[in-house]
């Protein structure tokens, strides 16, 4: 995961945080999710890129979870679905990765 704190603009409260994550799946292959978010705004606009594409099913559980959630926290926002290959957003500013964690790692499991 890697963020970029916001750019200083004088005429906004707060100019919000973008993040950029990515993870690959081994059926989905490569994903990159792409996000920002404003609590002044109450504003959360998420773009999910993948080399291979989403199918339907995908997609429209991924809609009704966002559109839940945002209504559950009083935000207003997006969510859009990308294929390209490459990814147009690699390491802006060249900001330092932040390794994940595995799930059996981060709950003190082995195999």
């Amino acid at each position: 995961m890697i963020g970029r704190p916001p750019e200083h603009d004088a005429n906004r409260s707060d100019p919000g945080t973008r993040f950029l994550v990515a993870i690959e799946f081994a059926h989905l292959g490569p994903i990159q999710i792409d996000g920002f978010v404003s609590s002044a705004e109450r504003r959360f606009d998420l773009t999910l890129r993948s080399t291979l594409g989403f199918d339907e099913e995908i997609k429209t559980g991924a809609r009704e979870k966002f559109s839940a959630a945002m209504l559950a926290g009083g935000f207003k926002g997006k969510l859009v679905f990308h294929i390209t290959n490459p990814f147009p957003v690699q390491n802006p500013d060249g900001l330092p990765r932040v390794p994940v964690v595995g799930l059996k790692d981060w709950l003190g499991k082995s195999d």
